[in-house]
């Protein structure tokens, strides 16, 4: 898998276990989830007064019928799939609840057999 990283110079102010958590969901499922010869794209922008994140990849995609359950505890796009890889379907919650704790807001555009792109929108560090 390929992965594509561009960053612009931001400064959020959050804990660093909780950002590094939230991260390592997000960029974890983008490679478990995708395809063999896939690619990661991950953008790390300012946008005004936030911080805007995204990470898309080339990956299997989520069904439509999904996206408005997929932040819920416990849920699961495929059960036996997410068993076999290891998910318990916390990941996306925990993204979400950590995400909103700092007044952010958290994303998801999908289709698939195309990929999937989660979008963070943080506040930014004052001053």
């Amino acid at each position: 898998i390929k992965i594509d990283l561009t960053v612009e110079d931001i400064v959020l102010q959050a804990d660093e276990a909780r950002l590094h958590q939230l991260f390592f969901n997000l960029i974890s499922n983008a490679i478990l989830y995708n395809r063999r010869q896939g690619q990661v794209d991950i953008d790390c922008r300012r946008d005004e007064e936030q911080a805007v994140i995204t990470i898309a990849d080339t990956g299997v995609g989520i069904p439509e019928s999904a996206l408005p359950q997929l932040f819920q505890r416990f849920f699961r796009v495929d059960f036996d799939r997410t068993r076999k890889l290891g998910g318990n379907g916390l990941g996306l919650s925990i993204c979400k609840s950590i995400v909103e704790s700092y007044g952010g807001s958290i994303a998801v555009t999908s289709q698939v057999d195309h990929g999937t792109t989660f979008t963070v929108r943080m506040p930014l560090r004052d001053g």
